[in-house]
């Protein structure tokens, strides 16, 4: 497991001055935003909502209950996207840009996170771009703030998370973007 504290230290960092990570959501209002859009989430997403719920972070934010702002809110992404629900696709996170980082339930239990590019084919994973959510958000967080060549560089992404070579079904990202597999 990724530690917690310097996932914390690095959002930290990337906080707009003054803005604080948000607090996470309480076992009841997770329990609740579930029963309204019918699905369970996995144990990691739910430890990650306990955590922080929503966090602002770059490079497009986090989901989580965010009423009001539409387009990162679990119940109105789901609202516009209700046939994720039957794949077992749980948006996580956005780029900045449209598209979206996905947390897949896979039927194995296990929960990759793939990176989903909505101008290309938003019902086809574009590559896979972590093993779990926790290794994600640390080298997601680790790009932004240090410019890391992070999923593109395979010995990188490998170094931190060889893990992701257990999902043959999905491209790795240095397979997608052409560059060299080091």
């Amino acid at each position: 497991m990724v530690d917690v504290d310097e996932i914390r230290d690095l959002a930290e960092r990337l906080l707009e001055q003054g803005e604080k990570l948000p607090s996470g959501l309480s076992q009841e209002a997770l329990a609740a935003l579930e029963e309204r859009v019918g699905l369970r989430f996995p144990k990691v997403l739910r430890e990650w909502l306990y955590f922080t719920n929503g966090a602002p972070l770059p490079p497009g934010g986090f989901f989580g209950i965010r009423p009001g702002t539409g387009f990162r809110d679990y119940e109105s992404f789901f609202d516009r996207h209700p046939d994720w629900k039957t794949k077992g696709w749980i948006p996580v996170a956005g780029d900045g840009s449209g598209n979206y980082y996905v947390l897949w339930t896979a039927p194995d239990n296990r929960c990759p996170i793939f990176f989903l590019d909505m101008h290309e084919d938003p019902e086809r994973p574009t590559y896979v771009v972590a093993s779990e959510l926790w290794l994600f958000v640390r080298s997601l967080l680790r790009k932004e703030l240090m410019g890391s060549a992070w999923q593109f560089d395979r010995a990188e992404v490998l170094r931190e998370d060889p893990d992701i070579l257990a999902f043959p079904e999905l491209t790795k990202p240095w397979e997608e973007s052409g560059m060299s597999a080091n």
